[in-house]
């Protein structure tokens, strides 16, 4: 993941990642509850919880070994709590880059 990161983003590094983290059995079935036909799934949805968990590994550990642009979210909660939580810090962010000018 990293090493394709590097090579997308053309060594542009942002200043914010924001890793919204939840257990890819619940991220599964809350895709599997919309109203979406099998068909309109896209590549990912259709994995196996198996990828889902390694890709969940994989961006946690990415995160913990560059914490810097880094926020781990509980993605878990509500969309009005992670929307509190990220909140302040895109703020801040903002501020900062306006600053920065």
């Amino acid at each position: 993941i990293d090493q394709t990161c590097i090579i997308a983003a053309q060594g542009i590094l942002p200043d914010l990642v924001i890793l919204l983290d939840l257990d890819p059995k619940k991220g599964l079935e809350r895709a599997q509850s919309r109203d979406v036909h099998s068909a309109d799934k896209d590549r990912l949805e259709a994995e196996e919880l198996d990828f889902h968990s390694r890709l969940r590994g994989s961006f946690l550990q990415l995160a913990e070994q560059r914490p810097e642009p880094f926020l781990v979210v509980d993605a878990g909660s509500s969309a009005d709590q992670v929307l509190d939580f990220v909140a302040p810090y895109v703020k801040s962010l903002c501020e900062a880059l306006g600053r920065a000018r």
